[in-house]
Formats: C-alpha cells, structure tokens, sequence
C-alpha cells in the first residue's frame, strides 16, 4: 500500500475472535441465541488487554491506546518493535503441529513427543534469526518445550467458554492457514540465507507438505 514507515501503526489482537457463524463447540455457559444474534464473538485473555500496539512510532502509539482505552470494555497494551517482530513468526511451527495431528486439545498434542519437540526446536530456529537480534535469543531461550506447553496449556483454559484449539482449526487450519505455511516457508529461506540449516524447521513443513497432500487423497 506504500504507507510511509512515519504513518504506519502495526499490532497484536489479544483477543481471539471470529464470525458468529464459524463452526464452532458451545460450551456453558455461552448462550446459543446471542451468538446467533451478533455478527462478531470474541475472548478476551485474563488480563483483559485486547490489542497491543507496536512502539516504533512512540507519539502516535501513544494516542491509539488512549483512543483504544476509551472503550472501557478493553485494554491495549504495548510491544517493542523488536519483539513484535518475533511474535509475528515464531508461533507457526506450533500450529503446524497442531494441524498435522487434527488440532486435538493440548495435552494430546504434548504426548506425541518427537513432534511436539520437533516444533519446540523449530520455534527456536526463528526466534533466534539474526534479525530478531537480542529479543529473539532471549525468547529463544525461554520457549523450550516446557514452557511452550505451559502457554498454551493455560491459553486453552483461560479462554474458556472459547474452544481455543477448535478456534485455532477454524483460524489457523482455515482462514489463515495459506499465510503461516508461507510464514514457515520464509522463515526457512532467511535462515538459508545467512547461512543456517534451519533443520527442524524444514522437517516440520515436509511433515506439513505430506499431511496436505494424504488430506487431498481421502
């Protein structure tokens, strides 16, 4: 769109939100009637922040979360542009696993332990690219599979009445799914590109690649 850099605010949904009419579990106590009467549902996470907006542009950053913050219904938080840089590739590996094994809940997806370890390492290979500098290798430090699982783990039950893995199959395994196969896709070709084998990461997408093509056959 050619947006000047000085002009352009980039951000996070906290929330996690979809269509009323996605083919989604109802659990209680979740109203069926109001989900068929509004245009838009959506979770917010415990600490209510709805948004987080990228500080790069500090003034008009600034503003957007006073604006944001108006609403009282939500909050917005913040994120550096060093790290929204990372949060905004390093959790497809993740979801790859989850779409190989049929998005089960989470603990089904931790026992499947070469896979789970398998995507836990590749996650890692994209925090730590070089450009994502000292935040990535911060972050890849903390995500070991441990602490993966324990994020998502509590994701899955502070969202609740949300189903958080079958929202992430109509999200991740749906909507968006062309978008983080891409993301893997790049990923890859940056690591190669300063020299990194990017090992797990190609392994993972092979197994996403053949899940993909033995979907198509059934």
């Amino acid at each position: 769109m050619r947006i000047p850099e000085n002009q352009l605010l980039r951000g996070i949904l906290g929330t996690l939100s979809h269509q009323s009419h996605a083919v989604l579990p109802i659990h209680e106590p979740t109203d069926p009637k109001k989900i068929s009467q509004a245009i838009v549902c959506y979770k917010h996470p415990k600490n209510n922040i709805g948004f987080q907006i990228e500080t790069k542009n500090k003034k008009a950053a600034k503003q957007f979360i006073s604006l944001y913050n108006r609403s009282q219904v939500s909050r917005c938080g913040q994120v550096s542009p060093s790290m929204f840089n990372v949060y905004s590739s390093v959790g497809f590996p993740v979801y790859a696993a989850c779409d190989i094994l049929g998005w089960p809940n989470f603990s089904s997806i931790i026992t499947n332990k070469e896979l789970w370890d398998l995507a836990c390492r590749a996650q890692i290979e994209i925090a730590t690219l070089p450009k994502h500098g000292l935040s990535g290798k911060l972050i890849g430090l903390m995500m070991n599979s441990y602490m993966t699982a324990k994020i998502h783990l509590k994701m899955e039950r502070d969202m609740l009445p949300l189903d958080y893995q079958a929202f992430n199959r109509f999200h991740h395994g749906g909507k968006v799914r062309t978008q983080d196969v891409q993301s893997l896709r790049d990923s890859i070709a940056e690591g190669q590109h300063q020299g990194r084998s990017m090992k797990a990461l190609k392994e993972l997408l092979q197994l996403v690649v053949e899940h993909e093509a033995a979907s198509k056959e059934v």
